[in-house]
């Protein structure tokens, strides 16, 4: 009886764990645009280090939301850093855009 819901905790937990590995490799991928930029380059390695040192809650509504907002945000960095010629002040803010929603991954631990 009372091991009843410790499954699905433990299912849960996972699934935000694996998220944010696998969220630190499509960083690792997107540092191969930004190689020539040092500024963003060391931001987006920090990023990286917020996934890997992220203690990952159980998956709920706040933490999808989080990975939903992640989710949409790489990928409008991920267009802008495939373009010739980028802005690193939009870049940059991207970056600080998904940081702040690994905060609030981290921040939902209930």
């Amino acid at each position: 009886m009372f091991g009843f819901g410790k499954k699905k905790y433990v299912v849960d937990v996972e699934n935000s764990t694996t998220y944010l590995k696998n969220l630190a490799q499509k960083l690792n991928g997107l540092q191969r645009y930004t190689a020539e930029n040092d500024k963003v380059n060391k931001a987006i390695a920090k990023l990286k280090e917020d996934c890997i040192f992220t203690i990952a809650p159980p998956e709920n509504k706040e933490v999808r939301a989080c990975q939903d907002e992640i989710d949409r945000l790489l990928k409008k960095l991920s267009d802008l850093l495939h373009e010739e010629e980028w802005d690193e002040r939009a870049i940059m803010l991207y970056i600080g855009d998904i940081g702040a929603q690994i905060d609030g991954i981290s921040a939902s631990r209930s």
